[in-house]
């Protein structure tokens, strides 16, 4: 009998799963191996295995695919073996990788969304210490301004009130120095102490890059200036602290306003 001539016995059941797995149809199928297109459809002895030639089978395998003779039934001398055990092996053998697949996505799945839960809880404290640290250099900002402020209106009132008390040709030197109180970023003060802490700050802050706050305290504690004094010196000469760096890793900077 010629190659051509040889008939296999089609295994239609399986055939008609992988169709489903690949969303195709029995149409479809009879359209690809160049028959009519109930031709998949009307072959017999679909339970049995159907009997085709064996090119045909060859064809419906690569068309799906598969090597030939993936879907043949294999016909086995004084060995009887049960359809079920044949289809759940064969089942078994196509799509068990498949199914290994599938967990292991599931799996990195679970991981992934894990993952962006967290990096989301990350962000959101990042941007919470970042805001507040914005907050609080803000406020120390005001309130260096604010104490500025009354500092040089009790300067102002005094000179005034000298200039009241004092004679005509006193008043030109007075309203000299009230000139340059208005223009000067630091506030003049009797206090020794407080004048040490202002020496210091203008010999270590000279522009906008300013100085790690703890060499600033490093600096004090050196020449006995306590933390009270150059902290005020600090708001009257209109220093700002600014936070550079996130978490662990961020540092204060004391810097020229």
């Amino acid at each position: 009998m010629g190659e051509k001539a040889k008939r296999v016995k089609l295994d239609y059941d399986a055939i008609c799963d992988e169709l489903t797995i690949q969303g195709k149809s029995k149409t479809w199928l009879s359209a690809e191996i160049g028959r009519s297109k109930s031709y998949f459809s009307n072959l017999p002895g679909t339970r049995l295995g159907a009997a085709v030639p064996k090119n045909m089978e060859a064809l419906i395998s690569r068309t799906l695919g598969y090597a030939p003779g993936t879907f043949v039934i294999q016909e086995r001398v004084n060995e009887v073996v049960e359809e079920d055990q044949v289809q759940a092996e064969f089942i078994e053998t196509l799509y068990g990788n498949q199914k290994d697949i599938l967990k292991v996505l599931g799996e990195l799945s679970g991981k992934i969304d894990l993952l962006m839960s967290s990096m989301k809880n990350v962000q959101t404290e990042t941007v919470a210490r970042k805001r507040f640290a914005e907050l609080s250099d803000s406020v120390e900002f005001i309130r260096g301004k604010s104490n500025t402020s009354v500092i040089k209106l009790e300067k102002l009132k005094e000179l005034l009130i000298k200039m009241d008390n004092g004679r005509l040709d006193d008043r030109d030197s007075i309203i000299e120095e009230v000139s340059k109180l208005m223009d000067s970023k630091t506030v003049i003060t009797k206090d020794s102490a407080r004048g040490k802490a202002y020496e210091l700050l203008e010999e270590l802050i000279t522009d906008r890059n300013g100085v790690e706050q703890t060499n600033v305290f490093s600096e004090a504690d050196k020449r006995n200036i306590s933390r009270k004094d150059i902290l005020r010196a600090k708001n009257e000469m209109d220093i700002r602290v600014t936070t550079r760096g996130i978490g662990a890793n961020s540092k204060k900077y004391w810097c020229k306003g």
